[in-house]
């Protein structure tokens, strides 16, 4: 059994939020190099990269880590399998086989008090944010992903 799975000596601690971690500086370097832009100048170039680079990423996480990792929706070829992987983690939302066992274990439990990030059990940021930086949520439990070990 996981740390995910296991009552946490200290519920406060388990649930602070862990800005400090590999996954939360990630995570937050990417949102506050947005913030660059008030000192940057600003040029089209620039924004369509930006816009680019989102797209990208959001393509790995909705087509690479949801569609096809997490409910298997169509196949693809092992180099097309890698290139959403890749994507996907750039979103800084973890790794692929960490996200794919905390979405599958959402959708198993939704909106119920075992569903990890549901805005109706939490809050609206919890739902979007705080569950990937939570420190009771940063093992991955395999047994949601027997089918990609």
């Amino acid at each position: 059994m996981t740390a995910s799975h296991q009552p946490a000596r200290n519920s406060a601690e388990a649930e602070r939020i862990a800005f400090f971690s590999l996954a939360g500086l990630g995570f937050t370097a990417l949102h506050l190099t947005c913030l660059l832009m008030l000192w940057l100048q600003c040029s089209w170039v620039a924004l369509a990269t930006c816009l680019a680079c989102y797209l990208l990423r959001m393509f790995g996480i909705t087509a690479g880590f949801h569609r096809y990792l997490a409910h298997r929706t169509y196949r693809t070829s092992r180099t097309f399998q890698f290139l959403l992987a890749c994507l996907g983690t750039a979103a800084a939302q973890r790794g692929p086989l960490w996200w794919v066992a905390q979405h599958r274990q959402h959708h198993r439990y939704a909106d119920t008090a075992l569903d990890i990030h549901s805005p109706v059990v939490r809050s609206f940021w919890w739902a979007h944010m705080g569950w990937l930086l939570c420190r009771r949520y940063k093992e991955t439990d395999l047994r949601w992903v027997k089918d990609w070990c």
